[in-house]
């Protein structure tokens, strides 16, 4: 994980408590040997615990649990995505558990948080036609298929053969 990585969880710590300065970031990887309470990453991809104070002397600890493509499922971006926001959606209902605090994402200048935001969206680009949706419908509304319909679930099947999914 790259220092500026680690700059975006401080810079966006900060943000979350005015007042309070970071005073550490610190991976938390269950492969490094410690004998202190950092020893809490397995399955959680790449968490940092980020330390803050105020001028007062109050001190807070936070986590971001960073996702990653790991052995648990989460090989895909979406897969990743759907687990921060299902946490962040429900962890406050569980009774003793941790609170959520932000969700995001990581962009090219830092950190974009998604904690305000209600329904996500998608911005394609428009092509001319019809959708392959429409063909299921008309083929289970009429209990039959048309003379083309063979020939365009292949050219789906194959579509989806040659996609890097």
């Amino acid at each position: 994980m790259s220092a500026s990585v680690d700059e975006d969880f401080a810079a966006a710590a900060a943000r979350l408590f005015p007042g309070f300065r970071v005073t550490e970031v610190r991976p938390l990887a269950p492969d490094v040997e410690t004998s202190d309470d950092t020893r809490k990453s397995a399955g959680y991809g790449s968490p940092r615990r980020v330390r803050l104070r105020a001028a007062d002397g109050r001190e807070r600890a936070i986590v971001f649990h960073l996702a990653t493509a790991n052995d648990f499922g989460h090989d895909r971006r979406a897969d990743r995505a759907a687990e921060q926001l299902l946490a962040y959606d429900t962890f406050a209902r569980i009774p003793r558990h941790v609170r959520p605090l932000d969700v995001g994402a990581i962009g090219p200048t830092g950190l974009v948080s998604l904690r305000d935001a209600g329904e996500l969206y998608l911005v394609t680009e428009w092509v001319d036609g019809a959708p392959y949706a429409d063909d299921l419908r008309r083929i289970a509304r009429d209990r039959r298929l048309g003379p083309d319909d063979l020939a365009r679930c292949d050219a789906l099947a194959g579509h989806y053969t040659k996609s890097k999914l």
